[in-house]
């Protein structure tokens, strides 16, 4: 982890205990992609490179400091 709101990329949000909860965010993002139509997925064509893109992990606490939303 970075800091304790943090998480540095896939690999270690599905190292993490609360690997379920990020894997949930990423979901939930993707969903909210697909309704809002801000993309299609499809295959590549040949010799086509794809653009990547970068998950960003970042737990939202409470006043209190409790985690309440894990973000992707």
């Amino acid at each position: 982890m970075l800091d304790d709101d943090k998480t540095a990329n896939y690999a270690e949000a599905m190292m993490d205990p609360d690997s379920e909860k990020w894997q949930s965010a990423m979901r939930s993002e993707i969903d909210s992609m697909g309704d809002s139509q801000v993309c299609n997925l499809v295959d590549p064509p040949d010799g086509v490179r794809p653009i990547e893109c970068k998950w960003i992990y970042k737990k939202k606490k409470d006043i209190d400091g409790n985690v309440h939303v894990y973000k992707a």
